[in-house]
């Protein structure tokens, strides 16, 4: 039985990475949705993807959460955000998979996880999957 659970988009450019990640890191809950971690910091699927999270939860105790978002989303595009670089677009993969995470976390204490029981991990990728690093902003003075 799995103790990883997998939120990846649904697009089909992914299939094969979601794929072979899932192999790597020994089998997952793929509760795959339009936007991957987007679906958490959506007013209208939000519910939906934390009731997943919980479940995972309690049918098998698993340790370890994975959220991962993509480039080019179309999901994202359909939720009518858009961006005005690769940057900015970066930024906000980023910055909304944050606050997936804490949700997440929120919701799998309620679920009965003790804090630290499981790891939440969170990813950007292109659509051939490879990884997106979180750009480093310039410090001001």
């Amino acid at each position: 039985f799995a103790k990883n659970v997998f939120f990846g988009c649904i697009d089909d450019r992914l299939v094969e990475s979601h794929l072979k990640f899932i192999i790597k890191i020994g089998g997952a809950f793929y509760p795959a949705v339009a936007g991957g971690g987007l679906a958490f910091v959506s007013d209208t699927e939000r519910e939906t993807a934390l009731k997943q999270v919980a479940a995972s939860y309690k049918i098998n105790r698993i340790n370890a959460v994975y959220l991962e978002s993509h480039t080019n989303c179309g999901a994202y595009s359909l939720s009518g955000v858009t961006f005005a670089s690769a940057d900015e677009e970066l930024d906000r993969l980023h910055s909304d998979l944050d606050k997936a995470a804490q949700l997440v976390s929120a919701a799998l204490t309620e679920a009965g996880a003790k804090p630290g029981e499981v790891t939440i991990h969170t990813s950007v990728v292109d659509p051939s999957g490879n990884l997106q690093a979180r750009k480093q902003h310039a410090h001001t003075r």
